[in-house]
């Protein structure tokens, strides 16, 4: 799958069970075993989960391939392994983008890199001596790899693979995978799933049937929110099990503009006196530059949450959630074309696989979403419920018309 010819970064785009993962891992292996002395890095955007997925196939392949495994030279706390040669190999997340900024490796390996932000690629692009490697499962049509790696003209080694291209699949997994092709049969014994057979089965990219908002473009434009006629911020709180969203939403010639600064699990609400360094949603707001006086409109399931941050000084109100909230805020985002910032590549996910419930027993779509895949949506569908309301926007005075220091002084910037 992987050659050693004239390139810099390999992009290997392909189905489920496609041997991608362990053909990587052979390959950085034999690299760390072939250059003593060499840093290989593993990315995931999620560093949690490296434990559950690419370090177990690493310890594996290390173990009952290579042989070479040793206890002694594994750090689990860092996730990092040390030949005897020389060479380290570690495992790394990209969520913290800061933290990318002091590593420097000889190869890098993106994993799973739809889940990848544009802006840890670029750090990382940029400390990687000679090597990239990215691979994914095309589960979205809209994303960076797409519009700047792959239209690169030089030095770029692209593949393409499937479940058939692997020799190593038992019966079951191959089963398991050709149960989703939409065949009459498969039909009759509901395990079809066009979207799921193109991406998983055939390696395509697909765009999700069902989803809730098609309303949508790309851009790396974001409007001056002096020029905007609303301009804010939708959160959407969580920790362990969801990622924390906070969405920058601009109303700007009638098109709702939005990018993510903040976009990630574990963050506590505020700093915390005695460890600074952990990661909080208030070190994310001044990292990120939020004025305090722009208005937040969060997830009022939280209320001490927004209790901490106000008292910090930040302009955080509650949403109002009443009767069918959820179909009101959608109906409102649907009427209105929505600009995505191109490096918001959680909300680009988002919005690709955010779909509507569907009946098992009739195969029809219900009127009411699926509660998954919408962190960022629902933090944007908070601020427009606020901000967003015809009766309301047309009533109320422009921002564009209003002292530019009651809005606030420059844009965000990244």
């Amino acid at each position: 799958m992987i050659q050693d010819e004239n390139w810099e970064t390999a992009v290997l785009e392909g189905s489920s069970r496609s041997s991608k993962t362990y053909s990587i891992i052979q390959y950085l292996i034999i690299k760390s075993l072939n250059e003593p002395g060499i840093t290989v890095r593993a990315f995931r955007e999620d560093g949690t989960t490296c434990n559950k997925t690419i370090v177990n196939d690493f310890k594996d392949i290390m173990r009952n391939q290579f042989g070479i495994w040793k206890g002694d030279n594994w750090n689990k706390q860092e996730k990092h392994y040390v030949f005897d040669n020389g060479s380290h190999f570690y495992f790394d997340g990209t969520q913290d983008i800061s933290k990318l900024h002091g590593l420097t490796q000889d190869y890098a390996w993106l994993n799973e890199v739809m889940e990848i932000r544009h802006d840890a690629w670029t750090q990382i692009e940029i400390r990687t001596k000679r090597r990239a490697i990215m691979d994914f499962n095309p589960s979205i049509t809209n994303h960076w790899v797409f519009s700047t790696v792959l239209t690169r003209e030089k030095n770029i080694l692209y593949n393409h693979s499937t479940y058939q291209d692997n020799p190593f699949l038992g019966d079951r997994q191959i089963a398991a995978i050709e149960a989703l092709e939409p065949t009459p049969k498969n039909i009759r014994q509901g395990t079809a799933n066009e979207w799921k057979w193109r991406v998983y089965g055939l390696g395509e990219r697909a765009g999700r049937e069902g989803r809730v908002y098609t309303n949508y473009r790309q851009t790396e434009f974001f409007p001056d929110p002096y020029l905007c006629r609303k301009y804010g911020y939708g959160l959407d709180f969580g920790f362990s099990g969801d990622p924390a969203a906070l969405v920058e939403c601009a109303l700007f010639q009638n098109e709702l503009y939005l990018r993510i600064p903040v976009y990630e699990k574990g963050l506590l609400t505020t700093k915390s006196p005695s460890k600074p360094s952990i990661p909080s949603l208030q070190g994310r707001f001044e990292e990120h530059g939020v004025k305090k006086h722009v208005q937040i409109i969060a997830d009022s399931a939280k209320p001490e949450s927004i209790a901490e941050l106000s008292a910090l000084g930040y302009n955080i109100v509650p949403c109002k959630k009443g009767p069918d909230s959820i179909l009101n805020g959608i109906n409102i985002l649907q009427g209105l074309t929505m600009v995505v910032d191109r490096r918001s590549t959680e909300l680009l996910q988002e919005l690709e696989n955010y779909t509507w419930k569907k009946d098992k027993s009739t195969d029809q779509w219900l009127d009411m979403p699926i509660d998954e895949y919408n962190h960022a949506l629902d933090a944007v569908r908070y601020w427009g419920m606020r901000n967003l309301n015809a009766a309301r926007v047309n009533s109320e005075m422009d921002m564009s018309k209003m002292p530019r220091q009651a809005i606030m002084s420059d844009p965000i910037l990244f």
